[in-house]
């Protein structure tokens, strides 16, 4: 059998088991599709694809310049599809079990300033309905912290409450707080900008040009069209809002294991990678104000 007919049974397992997203099944099914291309030249069977043709995918995304978390990425792809062949006996061991994952880089997370991002949301008009949106979703990635899939997954409220529940990654449900500002733009959509944009009977809240729900890669455009501004050259993704959201929280105080519980994330060590980047924060501050930093003229 060959190796690309099971792609298709490990990411229906994948959509309907797992519950991912669209942008994380199709990121599944970009890296397996290189794999596939690759293995033997395109020609590896279920049961002749070896330990060596993993290793040989690896070198050549360490050879195409790939950072070592993209690396990983595809390593973790990797391992979850042929674990999931061992599993469904499609092959009698795991050949991608012994796989090392690369040592993770020491990038920190893209955070935008405070004042840069609180500024730049002020300033978006509020004159269309599609600006409306978008300063809504924008203003609801940044105050509560959502990923894309989750904002996409929203639906229709006729009141905005104080707190939305969430089902964010592996199904699992989470309370988020909405500010004073989130609510206000939500309900200014969901009274006048909504209404103009839906022409179909639909339940998702958020609706592109056309009137259905809207599409996480539509949401990763306009959000990255809109950093832009702000970013310099560094990333202007919707996680550099989530990664902000965290930052930000985390800078005035609060505590660890309460914004670890508002992102979602399965693990404090997950959230963790958002305390040193306050550090290395503080740490420019003080070079740049303090007069026995050694960095003042």
């Amino acid at each position: 059998m060959k190796l690309e007919q099971v792609v298709h049974s490990f990411l229906e397992y994948c959509a309907v088991e797992k519950n991912f997203s669209t942008h994380t099944l199709r990121s599944y099914k970009r890296t397996l599709s290189e794999f596939v291309a690759e293995a033997q030249e395109g020609n590896a069977t279920v049961s002749g694809v070896q330990p060596s043709d993993i290793r040989a995918f690896v070198h050549g995304c360490s050879e195409r310049g790939l950072s070592s978390s993209s690396i990983r990425q595809h390593i973790s792809v990797l391992k979850s599809f042929f674990a999931f062949l061992y599993r469904e006996e499609y092959t009698p061991v795991n050949i991608a079990a012994r796989v090392v994952f690369p040592k993770p880089s020491k990038s920190l997370p893209s955070v935008s300033e405070v004042v840069a991002l609180n500024s730049l949301i002020d300033s978006l008009p509020e004159k269309e309905p599609k600006d409306i949106r978008n300063k809504a979703m924008i203003e609801l990635l940044y105050s509560s912290g959502l990923r894309v899939s989750e904002l996409c997954s929203l639906q229709l409220v006729k009141v905005v409450p104080s707190t939305l529940r969430i089902t964010g990654k592996g199904n699992k449900t989470r309370v988020v707080p909405l500010g004073e500002s989130a609510k206000r733009l939500l309900q200014l959509y969901i009274d006048e900008a909504r209404p103009l944009l839906s022409k179909e009977v639909t339940s998702a809240l958020f609706l592109n040009n056309r009137g259905n729900a809207i599409s996480d890669r539509s949401v990763r455009r306009i959000v990255h069209n809109v950093l832009e501004l702000i970013q310099n050259g560094a990333k202007a993704s919707p996680h550099v809002l989530r990664h902000s959201f965290a930052t930000h929280l985390l800078d005035e105080g609060a505590d660890l294991q309460a914004v670890s519980e508002m992102l979602g994330h399965s693990s404090l060590s997950t959230t963790q990678q958002y305390t040193h980047v306050s550090v290395e924060r503080l740490k420019n501050t003080y070079a740049k104000a303090h007069p026995r930093s050694g960095n003042r003229n």
